[in-house]
Protein backbone atom coordinates (compact mmCIF):
# COMPACT_ATOMS: atom_id res chain seq x y z
CA UNK A 1 0.00 0.00 0.00
CA UNK A 2 2.58 2.84 0.87
CA UNK A 3 4.99 1.50 -2.46
CA UNK A 4 1.37 2.07 -4.19
CA UNK A 5 0.74 5.67 -2.47
CA UNK A 6 4.26 6.88 -3.22
CA UNK A 7 4.65 5.96 -6.98
CA UNK A 8 0.93 6.77 -7.51
CA UNK A 9 2.17 10.37 -5.74
CA UNK A 10 5.02 10.79 -7.72
CA UNK A 11 3.24 10.47 -10.78
CA UNK A 12 0.53 13.07 -9.70
CA UNK A 13 3.96 15.23 -8.99
CA UNK A 14 5.07 14.98 -12.45
CA UNK A 15 2.27 15.26 -14.19
CA UNK A 16 1.23 18.41 -12.34
CA UNK A 17 4.36 20.02 -13.03
CA UNK A 18 3.89 19.43 -16.57
CA UNK A 19 0.92 21.25 -16.56
CA UNK A 20 2.04 24.34 -14.73
CA UNK A 21 5.32 24.09 -16.77
CA UNK A 22 2.68 24.82 -20.13
CA UNK A 23 0.13 26.76 -18.20
CA UNK A 24 -2.58 28.36 -20.07
CA UNK A 25 -5.09 27.10 -21.34
CA UNK A 26 -4.09 23.82 -20.48
CA UNK A 27 -3.53 24.36 -16.59
CA UNK A 28 -6.95 26.03 -17.10
CA UNK A 29 -8.86 22.92 -18.68
CA UNK A 30 -6.57 20.37 -16.10
CA UNK A 31 -8.32 22.22 -13.24
CA UNK A 32 -11.42 22.13 -15.03
CA UNK A 33 -11.30 18.80 -15.23
CA UNK A 34 -10.33 17.83 -11.74
CA UNK A 35 -12.81 19.72 -9.68
CA UNK A 36 -15.37 17.89 -12.00
CA UNK A 37 -13.95 14.97 -10.86
CA UNK A 38 -14.37 16.35 -7.20
CA UNK A 39 -17.92 16.76 -7.68
CA UNK A 40 -18.75 13.53 -8.99
CA UNK A 41 -17.15 11.87 -6.09
CA UNK A 42 -18.90 14.03 -3.67
CA UNK A 43 -21.92 12.98 -5.52
CA UNK A 44 -21.28 9.80 -5.19
CA UNK A 45 -20.75 9.57 -1.34
CA UNK A 46 -23.35 12.19 -0.55
CA UNK A 47 -26.06 9.82 -2.14
CA UNK A 48 -24.28 6.07 -1.35
CA UNK A 49 -24.47 5.73 -5.00
CA UNK A 50 -21.92 4.00 -7.11
CA UNK A 51 -22.86 5.41 -10.68
CA UNK A 52 -24.75 8.47 -12.21
CA UNK A 53 -27.29 8.63 -14.90
CA UNK A 54 -26.22 10.95 -17.90
CA UNK A 55 -28.63 14.16 -17.39
CA UNK A 56 -26.80 14.06 -13.36
CA UNK A 57 -23.30 13.68 -15.71
CA UNK A 58 -23.97 16.59 -17.52
CA UNK A 59 -25.46 18.96 -14.86
CA UNK A 60 -22.57 18.08 -12.10
CA UNK A 61 -19.93 18.65 -15.55
CA UNK A 62 -21.57 22.17 -15.94
CA UNK A 63 -20.66 23.50 -12.30
CA UNK A 64 -16.91 23.86 -13.03
CA UNK A 65 -17.63 25.14 -16.20
CA UNK A 66 -19.66 27.58 -14.64
CA UNK A 67 -16.85 28.69 -12.20
CA UNK A 68 -14.73 29.51 -15.00
CA UNK A 69 -17.07 31.70 -16.87
CA UNK A 70 -17.18 33.79 -13.87
CA UNK A 71 -13.56 33.73 -13.35
CA UNK A 72 -13.84 36.16 -10.87
CA UNK A 73 -15.08 35.98 -7.15
CA UNK A 74 -18.60 37.06 -8.23
CA UNK A 75 -18.57 33.39 -9.98
CA UNK A 76 -18.05 31.74 -6.45
CA UNK A 77 -22.09 33.39 -5.30
CA UNK A 78 -23.23 31.91 -9.05
CA UNK A 79 -21.30 28.60 -9.10
CA UNK A 80 -22.91 27.95 -5.64
CA UNK A 81 -25.75 29.23 -6.05
CA UNK A 82 -25.95 26.80 -9.84
CA UNK A 83 -25.06 24.04 -6.98
CA UNK A 84 -28.17 24.45 -4.78
CA UNK A 85 -30.23 24.55 -8.65
CA UNK A 86 -28.27 21.75 -9.65
CA UNK A 87 -29.06 19.38 -6.53
CA UNK A 88 -32.54 20.62 -6.43
CA UNK A 89 -32.74 19.78 -10.20
CA UNK A 90 -31.14 16.28 -9.83
CA UNK A 91 -33.80 15.74 -6.88
CA UNK A 92 -36.49 16.41 -9.04
CA UNK A 93 -35.44 13.52 -12.07
CA UNK A 94 -34.53 10.77 -9.53
CA UNK A 95 -38.38 11.36 -7.99
CA UNK A 96 -39.78 10.93 -11.29
CA UNK A 97 -37.91 8.27 -11.69
CA UNK A 98 -38.98 6.51 -8.55
CA UNK A 99 -36.01 7.40 -6.55
CA UNK A 100 -35.27 8.97 -2.52
CA UNK A 101 -38.51 9.12 -2.01
CA UNK A 102 -38.12 7.02 1.02
CA UNK A 103 -34.94 9.23 2.35
CA UNK A 104 -35.26 12.83 0.85
CA UNK A 105 -35.18 14.41 3.90
CA UNK A 106 -31.92 12.79 4.28
CA UNK A 107 -30.57 12.94 0.79
CA UNK A 108 -31.01 16.37 -0.15
CA UNK A 109 -29.00 18.02 2.75
CA UNK A 110 -26.48 15.62 2.25
CA UNK A 111 -25.59 17.02 -1.65
CA UNK A 112 -26.14 20.84 -0.20
CA UNK A 113 -23.51 20.44 2.00
CA UNK A 114 -21.44 18.53 0.37
CA UNK A 115 -21.84 20.57 -3.39
CA UNK A 116 -22.11 24.03 -1.17
CA UNK A 117 -18.65 24.04 0.14
CA UNK A 118 -17.22 22.23 -3.60
CA UNK A 119 -18.62 24.99 -5.32
CA UNK A 120 -17.10 27.80 -3.44
CA UNK A 121 -13.54 26.61 -3.30
CA UNK A 122 -13.42 24.59 -6.61
CA UNK A 123 -14.73 27.96 -8.18
CA UNK A 124 -11.75 29.42 -6.51
CA UNK A 125 -9.48 26.85 -7.43
CA UNK A 126 -10.51 27.27 -11.18
CA UNK A 127 -10.30 31.42 -11.04
CA UNK A 128 -6.59 30.82 -9.41
CA UNK A 129 -5.55 28.14 -12.34
CA UNK A 130 -7.08 30.43 -15.40
CA UNK A 131 -6.03 33.77 -14.14
CA UNK A 132 -2.55 33.54 -15.52
CA UNK A 133 -0.25 34.05 -12.15
CA UNK A 134 3.81 32.92 -13.24
CA UNK A 135 4.56 29.28 -13.25
CA UNK A 136 6.59 30.21 -9.85
CA UNK A 137 3.35 31.10 -7.75
CA UNK A 138 1.96 27.46 -9.04
CA UNK A 139 4.80 26.11 -8.22
CA UNK A 140 4.78 27.26 -4.55
CA UNK A 141 1.52 26.26 -3.88
CA UNK A 142 2.19 23.07 -5.07
CA UNK A 143 5.18 22.77 -2.62
CA UNK A 144 3.45 23.80 0.41
CA UNK A 145 0.62 21.75 -0.20
CA UNK A 146 2.54 18.76 -1.04
CA UNK A 147 4.75 19.37 1.69
CA UNK A 148 1.92 19.45 3.88
CA UNK A 149 0.45 16.26 3.15
CA UNK A 150 3.62 14.36 2.98
CA UNK A 151 5.16 15.28 6.18
CA UNK A 152 2.07 15.26 8.18
CA UNK A 153 1.38 11.56 6.92
CA UNK A 154 5.23 10.21 7.93
CA UNK A 155 5.57 12.56 10.89
CA UNK A 156 1.79 11.42 12.32
CA UNK A 157 2.77 7.68 11.23
CA UNK A 158 6.03 7.78 13.03
CA UNK A 159 5.95 10.42 16.18
CA UNK A 160 2.23 10.83 16.50
CA UNK A 161 1.05 10.60 19.75
CA UNK A 162 -1.71 13.32 20.48
CA UNK A 163 -5.20 12.85 18.64
CA UNK A 164 -5.80 16.06 15.98
CA UNK A 165 -9.60 15.32 15.83
CA UNK A 166 -9.77 11.95 16.85
CA UNK A 167 -14.29 12.24 16.50
CA UNK A 168 -13.42 13.85 12.61
CA UNK A 169 -10.21 11.46 11.98
CA UNK A 170 -8.90 9.15 14.28
CA UNK A 171 -5.17 8.88 12.57
CA UNK A 172 -4.38 12.56 12.67
CA UNK A 173 -1.99 13.78 14.87
CA UNK A 174 -1.08 16.80 16.68
CA UNK A 175 2.89 15.92 15.64
CA UNK A 176 1.56 15.19 11.98
CA UNK A 177 0.25 18.77 11.75
CA UNK A 178 2.74 20.59 13.07
CA UNK A 179 5.36 18.26 11.03
CA UNK A 180 3.37 19.45 7.60
CA UNK A 181 3.25 23.20 8.51
CA UNK A 182 6.97 23.52 9.62
CA UNK A 183 8.13 21.11 6.08
CA UNK A 184 5.78 23.95 4.16
CA UNK A 185 7.33 26.35 5.68
CA UNK A 186 10.87 24.70 4.59
CA UNK A 187 9.75 24.40 1.10
CA UNK A 188 8.08 27.76 0.93
CA UNK A 189 12.28 29.34 2.05
CA UNK A 190 13.72 26.80 -0.33
CA UNK A 191 12.11 28.45 -3.13
CA UNK A 192 12.70 32.06 -2.49
CA UNK A 193 16.68 30.65 -1.58
CA UNK A 194 17.07 29.63 -5.39
CA UNK A 195 15.36 32.39 -6.27
CA UNK A 196 11.91 30.89 -7.94
CA UNK A 197 10.05 32.99 -5.34
CA UNK A 198 10.22 36.62 -5.35
CA UNK A 199 9.31 37.00 -1.54
CA UNK A 200 11.21 38.05 1.43
CA UNK A 201 11.63 35.21 4.06
CA UNK A 202 9.60 36.32 6.30
CA UNK A 203 6.65 36.79 3.69
CA UNK A 204 7.27 33.63 2.36
CA UNK A 205 7.21 31.73 6.37
CA UNK A 206 3.91 33.76 6.85
CA UNK A 207 1.91 32.70 3.58
CA UNK A 208 3.14 29.36 3.56
CA UNK A 209 2.18 28.56 7.38
CA UNK A 210 -1.24 30.08 6.55
CA UNK A 211 -1.72 28.17 3.33
CA UNK A 212 -0.74 24.43 5.28
CA UNK A 213 -3.12 25.74 7.80
CA UNK A 214 -5.55 26.20 4.69
CA UNK A 215 -5.17 22.75 3.50
CA UNK A 216 -5.45 20.99 6.54
CA UNK A 217 -8.45 22.34 7.76
CA UNK A 218 -9.37 20.89 4.14
CA UNK A 219 -8.20 17.77 4.87
CA UNK A 220 -10.27 18.05 7.95
CA UNK A 221 -13.64 18.73 6.34
CA UNK A 222 -13.82 16.28 3.64
CA UNK A 223 -12.59 13.79 6.54
CA UNK A 224 -16.12 15.44 8.45
CA UNK A 225 -18.14 14.79 5.10
CA UNK A 226 -16.91 11.24 4.76
CA UNK A 227 -17.10 10.05 8.45
CA UNK A 228 -20.75 11.85 8.47
CA UNK A 229 -21.73 9.63 5.54
CA UNK A 230 -19.89 6.43 6.52
CA UNK A 231 -17.41 6.18 3.58
CA UNK A 232 -13.66 5.57 3.87
CA UNK A 233 -12.68 7.63 0.88
CA UNK A 234 -13.90 9.57 -2.08
CA UNK A 235 -13.47 7.03 -4.54
CA UNK A 236 -10.72 4.80 -6.00
CA UNK A 237 -9.16 6.53 -8.80
CA UNK A 238 -5.89 6.89 -7.23
CA UNK A 239 -3.84 3.64 -6.28
CA UNK A 240 -3.28 4.33 -2.37
CA UNK A 241 -4.58 7.77 -2.23
CA UNK A 242 -8.19 6.45 -2.48
CA UNK A 243 -10.21 9.51 -4.94
CA UNK A 244 -9.51 12.75 -6.48
CA UNK A 245 -11.34 14.67 -3.40
CA UNK A 246 -9.17 13.16 -1.09
CA UNK A 247 -5.92 13.95 -2.55
CA UNK A 248 -7.46 17.59 -3.55
CA UNK A 249 -9.19 18.46 -0.33
CA UNK A 250 -6.66 20.79 0.68
CA UNK A 251 -5.26 22.30 -2.66
CA UNK A 252 -8.96 23.56 -3.37
CA UNK A 253 -8.75 25.04 0.47
CA UNK A 254 -5.28 26.61 0.00
CA UNK A 255 -5.58 27.98 -3.70
CA UNK A 256 -7.44 30.88 -2.73
CA UNK A 257 -4.11 32.02 -0.47
CA UNK A 258 -2.51 32.84 -3.81
CA UNK A 259 -4.88 36.13 -3.84
CA UNK A 260 -3.40 37.51 -1.00
CA UNK A 261 0.15 37.04 -2.32
CA UNK A 262 1.85 40.48 -2.50
CA UNK A 263 1.99 41.92 -6.37
CA UNK A 264 0.21 38.96 -7.37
Amino acid sequence: MLRQRIVAGIVMLLLSLSVIYVGGHLLTLFSILLVSACFMEGFRFSTGRRGASLIQLVIISLLPAIGYLGNSWPGLVGMSLFSIFAILLITLWEIEKGEYLDNLVEIVPRQLGVFTWLAGFGTAFIVVCSSNHQSFVYLWLLAVVVSTDTAAYFVGRFLGKRKLAQRISPKKTVEGALGGLVFAVLAGVLLVKFGALPLSYLEVCFYSAVASCFSQTGDLVESMFKRAYGVKDSGDSIPGHGGFLDRLDGLLFAAPVIFFLPAF
